[in-house]
């Protein structure tokens, strides 16, 4: 009998035979024997011949079958298992400690402050890096005590900063006098491997020359400026009276040996930043012509190609800006061409701590002593885990093969 175009035992196959096929499971349950017990009379009824459908092992069809749908329950438990989200790190913390290292890297290493966080490490890492963000600091405490109102809590508390903050840097340039030394001897050496590898009027030859002068004037910077931070505490004795000893005094107060020597604390001050400016006149003319040398060199063996945050060209550029813009501040100081404001001072100043933290921040990544990478507890025991989990594969192939 056919109905649509359809024998009973087809229209059987298709309706009630058929096994529903799906990819949840590889092997069929045993009730699948009964289920086509069960509808064979149904395909003599018919008049035709039943054909058992082939299993899902020969079809090689996944299968779902049971009447009780426990094949299908552990199937879609063993899936729910897998697509299950893995643990984070902190699930696989096993204390307290292991926790807090890893939120500390998450921040220091991965966060989204992470890469300020290493510049500012890095920064630090130097005493000329930290006397350079000092100076940010002293330059937006010039520019914001001269946008608020003059004599008002805010002006005093943005000049008392200026004024810490400038006392505060002279630590740092503590016995520098003695490491200029050793840059003088440098700067002597340099020069004569110039002039018996290119001549005398030659870059090299210059360059060294004039790091022996500039060295030279930043070594009586440093011995004057240093002298004066001792007058400043009452260790040479000076006209004004230091602020820890003003109950002591009463009347008359002369200037020491030393501070009279130098013609008194004004006179003194006048002298360094005399050797200042012209530690800056030397070391100008020096960046100048090695600019002009890695202008050459670039072009010969890049091209002209930018090469990235240590390209030379850039550097001696950043010198000279932070150069020039110390240069205009000192000639204020000198009284030979004085600032309009009290604001453009700093903002001078911080030009001149930009480009000087720049230069430090490049030193400490070329030379590699900077921020590391730490792995953490967690990482280590996982690393540790899956090395031992991989070995254990490969001894048990090691040993299938010699089975065989």
């Amino acid at each position: 009998m056919l109905n649509g175009g359809k024998d009973c035992d087809e229209q059987d196959a298709d309706d009630t035979l058929s096994p529903l096929d799906t990819t949840v499971s590889t092997i069929a349950s045993e009730s699948d024997a009964k289920a086509m017990d069960a509808f064979r009379p149904l395909g003599f009824a018919c008049g035709q011949n039943f054909v058992e459908p082939l299993r899902g092992s020969e079809r090689g069809i996944a299968t779902i079958s049971g009447v009780s749908g426990k094949h299908l329950a552990e199937e879609l438990r063993k899936w729910m298992q897998n697509r299950k989200r893995p643990p984070g790190k902190l699930e696989l913390a096993r204390n307290g400690w292991e926790k807090l290292e890893l939120t500390v890297a998450a921040y220091y290493d991965s966060g989204p402050v992470s890469a300020l966080i290493n510049v500012v490490y890095d920064i630090l890492q130097l005493s000329s890096g930290r006397d350079k963000l000092c100076a940010l600091l002293q330059g937006y405490a010039k520019i914001m005590s001269a946008m608020v109102t003059r004599d008002s809590e805010r002006y005093f508390m943005y000049r008392g900063m200026e004024d810490s903050l400038s006392d505060g840097r002279k630590i740092f340039r503590l016995f520098k006098e003695f490491r200029e030394v050793y840059k003088v001897r440098r700067g002597f050496h340099r020069m004569q491997e110039g002039i018996a590898g290119h001549g005398f009027p030659s870059i090299a030859a210059v360059c060294g020359a004039m790091d022996v002068l500039g060295h030279t004037a930043s070594f009586f910077y440093y011995v004057i400026d240093n002298i004066l931070w001792a007058a400043s505490v009452g260790i040479f004795r000076t006209k004004e009276i230091p602020r820890w000893q003003i109950g002591m005094w009463k009347g008359f107060r002369k200037n020491g040996p030393v501070i009279n020597y130098l013609g008194g604390v004004t006179q003194a001050k006048k002298r360094k930043n005399m050797a200042s400016i012209w530690r800056l006149n030397f070391a100008i003319t020096a960046n100048v012509l090695l600019l002009i040398d890695a202008i050459r060199q670039c072009r010969r063996k890049e091209g002209g190609k930018f090469q990235g945050p240590d390209d030379p060209r850039l550097f001696h550029t950043l010198e000279l800006i932070g150069m020039a813009a110390s240069y205009r501040v000192l000639v204020s100081k000198l009284n030979y061409i004085k600032l309009k404001s009290h604001a453009t001072s700093g903002v001078l100043a911080i030009v001149a701590a930009l480009c000087g933290i720049w230069s430090n921040w490049r030193k400490v990544r070329r030379k590699k002593f900077g921020t590391k990478a730490f792995v953490t507890v967690v990482d280590q025991r996982e690393k540790i885990r899956r090395s031992s989990s991989l070995g254990d594969i490969d001894m048990g192939v090691a040993l299938a093969f010699e089975s065989k």
